[in-house]
Formats: C-alpha cells, structure tokens, sequence
C-alpha cells in the first residue's frame, strides 16, 4: 500500500489516546470492518496515537445503531451487558487456556463491543443539539449528570474512607478491588497498595467531606417533564452518561488478564514482555500457529516513529512518509477554536496542555487546561484550572460533567486545541459562544 491508496481526504479525526501496537489490534477489532473500511492511526506525544476513521462508513453506522438503540433502549442495555460480559469470559478463556482458538475468541469478542463505543459521538452529533433547542437548562443539565456511580467514583470512595481512618488494611482492598484501573494499553504500572496510601496523604479532612458529599448526591433526571417525542432521547443520553466511562471500564478489567496471555508468550519464546506488544494481531496468530517471530529489524523499526493503518492488513509507514500524512491531517495551528459548551462562562488564562497524567503536575491556578480528553485522575488538575478545553467530547463526557460539578467554564468538542495552541500562550475561553482565542500582546 502506498499514500496515496489511503485516501487521507475521506478520514476523519476520531480520538486521540494511550497506545502500543497490540492495543491498537484491541481497537482494530471494534472498528474494522463494520465501522470503517479503513483504521489509520498517527504518532501524538510520548505514547499517545491520534485515530482516523472513514468519515462516511463511521457516520453511517452510527446513524444506523443510534436509531436501533432509540427503538428500545432497555433491551439496548441488556445488549451492552451480555457483550461485555462474553468480553469478559473470552478474556478469562485466554489468560487460562492460552491457544490459538482462545486467541482467535478474544480477538471476536472485542466486536461486540463496538456499537457502545461509537454511540456516544453519534450521541454528541445528533442528539445532543436537539436537547439544547427542545428542553430547559435545568432539565438539561440533570440529564447530563450521572445518576449512577462508576468504577472510579466508587475507587473514590473507597480511597476517602482511607483518608479518613488511616487504616492501611482499605488501602489493601482498595488494591485487590482496583489493581486495574490504570490500564490502558497493556503497558502502564497497575495500582497498589502503595498507591492508594500516597494518594489518601494528599487529602485534607475538608476535601475528604466535600468530595464524599459530591459523590453521593445522585439524582435521577425528571423524564416525565419531556416531551413524548424527546424522552426516548433524553433517557439514552442519560444512560451514556455512565455508559460512556463504564464501557472503557470493562475493557481495562478484561486487558489486565490478557496480559497473562502476553507474558506467557514472551517467555515461551524467549522475548521480552515489550516485545510482544510490538505484535500485530496477525502475527501473534502467525506465532501461535507455526512459533516464528517477526525478524528483530522489523520489531525494532516499530519502535520508531510510525503511522499504522489496517484495512484488513497491516500496513506501516515509516520517516518521510509519517511527515507526510500527518501534514495531510492535521490542521493547521490558527488564532481560535470553537466547540460546544459545556458550562458557561468567560476567563482568561495560560495554556496548559495535558497529554498524559505525567503532566498534571504542570497545571497551576488560573491555567486554562488543555487536553484531548479529560480521564477521572485528571480531577484534582481540573479542580485548580480557571476553565477546561477539549478536543473531544460533548454532553455525556467525563470534562463536560466535572465541569458542571465544578462550576467552571468548559467548552469540549473543538477537535484542534491541542494542536491550535501552545503551551504559555494566553488565551479567552468564551464559554458562553464556546469559542476560544489565542490573545496576541
């Protein structure tokens, strides 16, 4: 495959997100083909990748899976908990039996995943204007707020009532319960005991009973309020709202044991765990099949930068040739960006942008944090920010409702802040227009 087989006009920005090629195989399998003819992926920052998709194929899908769910969004969710549910029993399959055929199930379970990973942003695209036109704010803004915990909300809990006791023996159940919540891509350092107890340190007895009291006021929406014609609507918003996080949730839980599964391998062939994750899906195949490896030129060339597509082969592309499509991609930095609003107001600030928790630390009083997307460790950043942007999101999103919490000018959506702007440049969040300005001194 060349560049130019790769029709880069017709690919759309989808996400940017924490990445090694072996998770990129995981997110393959959600979109390829159903989804998207075509999965092209280009390098970000530090392990970070940006994806694109077939904007036609994907909007078409979504169209056509939102008009489903809207049909019976009960049974849209016995859908969703039977397919993580076989997600989670295929992964166990793997982790213990460890064969070609537990491979090849895994790699099928993650599709039936699919349809609620690209509901939200079809959510976003469609259902969420019509609510902004047809409803009050007041009921708008209950339908966005979740009405049911998450993982980490009860993580959070769990971690204030160690603050609050000191007792090390939560901090022990915290780790058994919670070890995964740092997985994103088979790579990062799962939680511990150690963790937990670093984190409860840094709580004040006042943050401890404000932030329990956040956590426990639960309301559910007034649907009744609604007109007929929208209720169906609003209500699958609102279960978004904890679908949204919940579903990246249930994968992280199933990734952990996989990596049983990438261990195994790695010692079975005398590799490196690190090694393996440089596998296409293909190739683990090809390895369980006949035990031949990839030539080590071929793994250590991946280890520089590379833009990766799938369209029902593996494809690379490598020096030159990733300047080239990323140039073809990525919008040119401009003056301004616009996006949607997710909590009105008006501020001016610094830039901070955020591609990673390793820079959180960065952001101080009065930054305007700037990030792909906002993750529940991005809170305490959030809280010390005077306004938050974001290139993804809409409604349901994690920044969109911490925002909301937090009272603080938000606008999400935007697609190209992070690229727009620079870190230190002084910018105007209108949050009320959901436009922000670089301000040139």
């Amino acid at each position: 495959m060349d560049i130019h087989s790769l029709h880069l006009e017709s690919l759309e920005y989808f996400a940017t997100r924490s990445f090694t090629l072996q998770s990129e195989g995981t997110r393959v399998m959600m979109f390829y083909p159903h989804i998207s003819p075509i999965y092209l992926t280009i390098p970000s920052h530090g392990q970070s990748r940006t994806i694109y998709l077939q904007n036609k194929a994907w909007h078409s899908y979504e169209e056509q899976f939102l008009s489903e769910a809207l049909k019976d969004i009960p049974a849209h969710f016995a859908a969703y908990k039977k397919a993580a549910k076989y997600v989670h029993f295929c992964s166990r399959a793997l982790a213990s039996k460890k064969t070609l055929t537990s491979y090849t199930a895994w790699l099928k379970s993650i599709t039936f995943l699919s349809p609620f990973i690209v509901l939200p942003f079809a959510i976003e695209r469609t259902i969420e204007p019509e609510l902004r036109q047809h409803i009050s704010s007041l009921l708008y803004d209950e339908i966005a707020r979740p009405s049911r915990l998450s993982e980490f909300e009860r993580m959070r809990l769990g971690s204030l009532s160690l603050a609050a006791t000191g007792n090390a023996a939560i901090a022990e159940e915290l780790a058994k319960k919670y070890y995964w919540y740092s997985e994103y891509s088979y790579a990062e350092r799962l939680l511990d005991k150690t963790y937990f107890l670093e984190e409860a340190k840094k709580l004040t007895q006042e943050e401890i009973s404000l932030q329990k009291k956040a956590l426990l006021q639960r309301k559910k929406p007034s649907f009744e309020k609604i007109d007929i014609k929208m209720r169906s609507k609003a209500m699958l918003a609102h279960l978004y709202t904890f679908l949204r996080t919940d579903r990246v949730d249930q994968l992280k839980k199933a990734q952990v044991r996989i990596r049983l599964f990438y261990a195994w391998l790695a010692k079975r062939h005398k590799i490196s765990y690190d090694d393996i994750l440089l596998l296409t899906n293909d190739e683990i195949i090809h390895l369980l099949e006949t035990g031949a490896l990839p030539r080590l030129s071929v793994l250590e060339q991946r280890r520089s930068p590379y833009v990766y597509c799938y369209d029902g082969s593996d494809h690379f592309f490598f020096n030159k040739e990733v300047e080239i499509i990323t140039h073809h991609l990525q919008t040119p930095a401009g003056q301004s960006v616009q996006g949607k609003v997710a909590f009105p107001g008006s501020v001016m600030g610094k830039v901070c942008i955020i591609r990673s928790k390793i820079d959180l630390e960065k952001v101080g009083p009065g930054d305007i944090l700037v990030t792909h997307h906002t993750i529940p460790e991005y809170i305490s950043a959030m809280e010390k920010s005077a306004g938050i942007v974001t290139d993804e999101g809409g409604m349901t999103s994690h920044a969109a409702i911490i925002a909301r919490e937090l009272k603080k000018p938000c606008v999400v959506g935007t697609k190209h802040a992070t690229t727009t702007f620079k870190e230190g440049d002084l910018v105007e969040v209108d949050a009320n227009k959901g436009i922000i300005r670089k301000i040139n001194l």
